[in-house]
């Protein structure tokens, strides 16, 4: 059953009536049917609306995979995928169910294949692949790649691109518009191999040397030349050396197969003697058994065991022998064992008893000290009284109680009589302090007004400082404007004319860009074509010249004349001869045609001569015949080719004047002679820029005018506040800020004045109010005092004091008493101990007693403290006696186990030991060792022959082994040297005598080609033609990359006149936020060639920074912002796609990681964004700094 991926955060459904408000086309699941690690994954991306789905996988969870799966599942599974190592390729399936966004729906399944690779939902019905472009808005895989997918390379390849481009603005707005990183890479590789194939000023460049090589073989087709005798001794030379270079080569090959078999046999030799000594060895060991591997490591570790067997069972004998003596020696008593309960308690009870003897002596002398103590405090207090009469003297608990109360109550009205006579006099002398204070403040001023107009006048009082700076910016940026307009060529003006000025738009000089570079590059290829016609028409007639001076070559033509002529004849002499009338005209005329001829017959015969010699010409100089004849048609075909080319080139002329004038036409209105388009595009550019410049100045001038009235406005209150006040006016120089300034420290003055009277009332008030407190208080404690004067006279009566004690001698008094009574108490208390103790002692004497009569009666005459400690001795020696018996006998129980187990492994192994010889064939394992040694010689005999059998098959050269040792062992291995040495002699005499008739070849080939003209004239006029076929594709390919480099240089130039406001604007919006704000944004400026660059301008406008001042990590943020903002450009044109984002922030700090998430959320109210990633604190970010509305988690955990 599938395993669903369910997206935490808000599940807004994509409902039917949303797609058709025009929803972006969306993928709602993605199902890993069988692909990569995964087998029925579901990946559910259904909730948001369309939503920022932030897919996170750990390492090793498949989340590179699920990436590979998405292109995959759009574009096909590619022939050769990498995802099969879980899944064949005939199983590997991905399927998905994705909604247009008109609310169509279309589920189906992609499989591995390279035909009818889309499925149906059910994997049964084909789907055409025209369905899903439908979805798809047509978007194929190239730009799917590269416009809605981002990496991590695809960022640092952009952020590098950026840098090594310096900033092209036109560079950097089309790749943001077409998501292409490396764009200055594609255009540098379009130049580097343009000019690879021709530089005007190279040599070694391709179309450079063929065409230096095309004319130096026609200088050479010219010098061609053929003699006749001394090329036909040559050919005869050579062909003689031929002939015997191959009796030659067959004599070497002879020789050198006999020369390798005496080596072979050379090389055998010693190997098929050693052959034999080992198979001679072999005889000594062909009874030896062959034992398995390790039999030798299985007899050892057996005996080593054998050995330990036996040593465990003698050990075990001997310990039991030891156990059974300890056992007969030891002693047991069973009485003090079954009394020991009781033993153990009374020797428990002896301890207590031993203590409580200690405690007695020491009970009985604090007890007699506590009665002599208590009789001293008696005779201070009543020396008329005994301790046996204290009770006397005891008061109640309530009575002491009150006279501790009464005490307490003494002091405290005491106190407050004295504390509050003494704050009387120090209170009226502030008081009257305070009236003195007063009357030397007098009243403040009302300065409400004034802080009105302050708090109306601040805000402008902070702009004035901006104000100044601003103009003197206004005045700069006016300088500057007014520097470029004097630069400015073609046309010169003010800067409000600057703004006026009817310049063409930028698509119209766009259009006449193309229409001019058209008609140049068509009246290029013209005229290219027309020089090169007229350059092969010479060429063809100076070669038509150089056979006519050579001689005159025969044509067909002339055979044919040459042949009508001799008929004439012929038809002359049939009619004489048969008797027909000629006439001496006729035969008159045909002499003098054929001429050098006086009669009929002698003129015929001329004329049969000179039809047979045009046609013996026409047959030995076919070549020449032939050349002509093509040079004739060559010649003809043209100069039909040129007469139509300079058509064409009049023509191209008269459009090129058309345009021309069209194009002055277009700049009448601003009175400008114009350049070219490209040069006037650029000049228009600049125009556009100077004038918005000049726009935004003006517009800025205007803001700063309107700020300037504000403020004279806030001037002139607070200067008519401060006069109400009687406060001096404005000063000549001083700025609001300064007049706002001073009047805060005017309203502090008054303020401070304000805050000191009310205090100093707040303080009169409450020094009043303590005053009659104080008052109060006196009068209140004087009525208390007298009320506890009766009282305490009362409370003391029953401890034998008058009325005028003071309260610490009646506290005196009621300590002694309870010191005396709680001595007394304790005295009785320890009393009650010590005879608890006797009691006790005597108990513990009669239990002994008893117990010592039962067990051991020889203790009766000790006390019964000894006698307790020797019984309990007694009991722990006969415990230890018992637990050592119980200790031997099991002790001799596991002896017994280990002797039996040693024997049966003792049995066991020499049952094996046996087997073992058994399989060696030895009647005593003693004997294994020299049987194991002779099974080891055995194989390594075995071992030998085979490699020697091996050596021995690769130096037969196919030949059975036992028939090439006959043919070895039939060879005298004494003469084996000398016959090799002379055939390596005579191999080395044929291989010196094979060189020089090569060298001769070669010799007489070389004359030959000296001096065959005719061949050489066709090798070099083959050679001619083949590297004209070349030069033409070549310079094919070099027109398409020019045209190509050009082409793209001008898609370039307008996707950023149409675009850049759009995306620089959002650019801007974007960096500023991913850079969280240390950059404000960026902005056009122009380099030192007059090109314009974007530059990043820092927090507060006040720095810019050149893209090649930027770090990597900021130029990668400032390529996210361009593809983000051309992504965004280009949704608002097009139907929306899926942006697929791939861990592009792993190098992003937290605080940029969050802003670039953020800028992901928004973009995602536009169309899916479904980011991937391996890092769980970007997922941690994202959920804590995006809204969730936006953002929909998934998680890949590991198969």
């Amino acid at each position: 059953m599938a395993e669903k991926f369910v997206g935490a955060g808000e599940a807004n459904a994509y409902s039917e009536a949303d797609a058709k408000r025009g929803f972006p086309m969306k993928i709602l699941e993605i199902r890993l049917i069988a692909y990569g690690p995964f087998t029925d994954r579901v990946i559910d991306l259904s909730p948001g609306n369309p939503g920022l789905h932030v897919i996170y996988g750990p390492n090793e969870a498949g989340k590179s995979s699920a990436l590979r799966a998405l292109r995959n599942l759009l574009y096909g599974i590619p022939e050769r995928s990498t995802d099969d190592f879980l899944h064949p390729y005939a199983k590997m399936r991905i399927g998905a169910t994705i909604q247009s966004g008109t609310g169509d729906v279309l589920e189906f399944v992609r499989r591995k294949g390279r035909q009818n690779t889309l499925r149906s939902g059910d994997d049964q019905t084909v789907i055409e692949e025209s369905l899903l472009n439908k979805f798809l808005s047509g978007v194929d895989a190239d730009l799917f790649v590269t416009l809605f997918g981002i990496d991590h390379a695809d960022l640092v390849r952009g952020g590098k691109e950026i840098i090594r481009g310096g900033g092209s603005m036109g560079q950097l707005i089309f790749a943001a518009g077409s998501g292409a990183s490396n764009l200055r890479e594609v255009q540098e590789q379009l130049k580097s191999e343009a000019d690879g194939l021709f530089t005007p000023a190279g040599r070694k460049k391709k179309i450079n040397e063929a065409i230096l090589t095309i004319n130096n073989n026609r200088k050479k087709l010219r010098d061609a030349q053929l003699p006749g005798r001394q090329w036909a001794a040559h050919d005869q030379a050579l062909r003689q050396a031929l002939e015997h270079k191959q009796t030659v080569e067959q004599d070497l090959a002879r020789k050198r197969s006999v020369l390798h078999r005496f080596e072979r046999i050379q090389e055998a030799l010693p190997v098929i003697a050693k052959r034999k000594e080992r198979i001679n060895e072999f005889r000594t060991y062909a009874t030896a058994v062959r034992l398995p591997e390790g039999f030798r490591d299985q007899r050892v570790d057996l005996l080593q065991k054998l050995r330990v067997s036996e040593n465990d069972r003698d050990q075990a004998l001997k310990s039991m022998e030891i156990i059974q003596k300890e056992l007969a020696e030891l002693q047991v008593s069973k009485s003090l064992l079954e009394n020991s309960t009781l033993i153990e308690e009374i020797h428990r009870e002896f301890g207590s008893q031993h203590k409580a003897a200690g405690d007695r002596i020491k009970l009985e002398t604090r007890m007699s000290v506590l009665l002599g103590e208590a009789g001293e405090i008696l005779r201070n207090l009543r020396d008329d009284l005994t301790l046996e009469h204290a009770e006397k003297l005891r008061i109640k608990k309530s009575e002491a109680v009150r006279i501790q109360d009464l005490g307490t109550r003494f002091e405290r009205i005491v106190t407050r009589i004295h504390t509050a006579r003494e704050a009387i006099p120090n209170l009226i002398h502030r008081i009257e302090k305070i009236d003195r204070k007063l009357e030397k403040l007098g009243t403040p001023r009302q300065i409400d007004p004034l802080k009105d107009a302050i708090s109306r006048a601040e805000e402008y009082g902070a702009l004035e400082k901006h104000y100044g700076k601003e103009q003197s910016e206004i005045r700069s940026a006016l300088k500057t404007l007014d520097m470029l307009l004097g630069k400015q060529t073609l046309w010169t003006g003010s800067v409000e004319q600057l703004e006026r000025l009817p310049v063409p738009s930028m698509e119209t000089i766009g259009l006449f860009e193309d229409q001019t570079a058209e008609s140049e590059i068509k009246y290029g290829s013209l005229k290219e074509g027309f020089e090169k016609i007229e350059n092969t028409l010479a060429d063809v007639e100076r070669q038509i010249e150089e056979l006519r001076l050579q001689q005159e070559v025969p044509t067909e033509e002339d055979l044919q004349k040459a042949r009508e002529q001799r008929g004439r004849g012929w038809q002359l002499i049939l009619h004489a001869l048969e008797g027909k009338p000629v006439s001496d005209k006729e035969i008159s005329d045909y002499v003098t045609e054929v001429g050098f001829s006086k009669t009929l017959s002698e003129a015929f015969e001329n004329s049969v001569h000179r039809a047979d010699e045009i046609a013996d010409r026409l047959r030995r100089e076919a070549e020449r015949v032939a050349a002509k004849a093509k040079l004739l048609a060559d010649q003809t075909s043209h100069k039909k080719e040129r007469d139509r080319l300079k058509t064409e080139i009049d023509v191209a002329e008269k459009v090129k004047d058309k345009l021309v004038k069209e194009w002055m036409v277009v700049w009448a209105p601003a009175e400008i002679i114009p350049r070219s388009p490209k040069e006037m595009r650029a000049w228009a550019q600049n125009h556009m820029t100077l004038a918005t410049k000049a726009k935004e100045i003006r517009e800025h001038q205007a803001k700063m005018d309107r700020l300037k009235e504000e403020i004279d406005v806030h001037f002139k209150s607070l200067n008519q506040c401060l006069e109400n006040l009687l406060e001096p006016l404005s000063k000549d120089g001083e700025t609001l800020a300064d007049l706002i300034k001073r009047s805060k420290r005017v309203i502090r003055s008054e303020e401070e004045l304000y805050n000191k009277i009310k205090q100093l009332r707040k303080e009169k008030t409450q020094r009043e109010q303590e005053l009659a407190d104080a008052q109060a208080r006196v009068d209140s404690s004087e009525m208390d005092l007298s009320q506890w004067q009766q009282e305490w006279t009362l409370a003391v009566r029953p401890l034998g004091l008058d009325a005028d004690a003071v309260p610490a001698q009646a506290n005196a008094v009621m300590e002694d008493l309870n010191s005396l009574f709680g001595k007394l108490k304790e005295a009785n208390i320890l009393q009650k101990r010590i005879h608890g103790i006797n009691r006790d002692a005597d108990e513990f004497a009669i239990k002994v007693t008893g117990l010592v009569d039962a067990v051991a009666k020889d203790l009766k005459d000790l006390p019964a403290g000894e006698a307790t400690l020797e019984l309990n001795s007694r009991l722990t020696r006969a415990r230890a006696a018992q637990s050592q018996g119980q200790t031997l006998k099991k002790q001799l129980s596991q002896e017994q186990n280990r002797m039996e187990k040693a024997v049966g492994r003792i049995s066991e192994i020499e049952t094996r030991l046996n087997s073992m010889c058994e399989e060696a064939g030895c009647d005593r394992y003693e004997d294994l060792p020299e049987a194991e040694r002779r099974s080891e010689r055995r194989r390594q005999i075995e071992a030998e022959l085979q490699d020697l059998d091996e050596r021995l098959h690769q130096l037969s050269a196919g030949d059975t082994i036992d028939d090439f040792i006959e043919q070895a062992l039939n060879v005298d291995p004494d003469g084996i040297d000398g016959e090799i040495a002379r055939l390596t002699e005579e191999t080395d005499t044929l291989n010196k005598e094979k060189s020089e008739l090569d060298q001769r070849i070669g010799s007489e080939r070389t004359e030959l080609g000296k001096m065959d003209g005719s061949a050489r004239a066709a090798e070099l006029a083959e050679e001619i033609q083949f590297l004209l076929g070349r030069l033409e594709n070549d310079v094919e390919q070099y027109a398409r990359l020019k045209i190509a480099s050009k082409i793209l240089n001008q898609a370039i130039e307008r996707y950023r006149e149409k675009s850049q406001g759009p995306i620089l604007k959002h650019t801007t919006d974007l960096f500023k936020q991913i850079t969280r704000g240390s950059f404000q944004g960026i902005r056009a400026e122009f380099d030192d060639t007059g090109q314009p660059v974007l530059v990043g301008v820092r927090a507060g406008g006040k720095e810019i920074v050149s893209v090649d001042g930027m770090s990597d990590g900021t130029a990668d943020q400032l390529y996210l912002a361009l593809r983000l903002a051309g992504l965004r450009d280009y949704l608002e044109r097009n139907e929306p796609i899926p942006f697929i984002v791939d861990d592009i922030l792993i190098k992003f700090d937290d605080d940029r990681a969050v802003a670039a998430l953020q800028a992901l959320g928004r973009l995602s109210k536009q169309t899916q964004v479904i980011f991937f990633t391996h890092h769980r604190h970007l997922l941690e970010l994202a959920r804590k700094n995006v809204e969730s509305s936006f953002l929909i988690e998934h998680t890949l955990t590991a198969s």
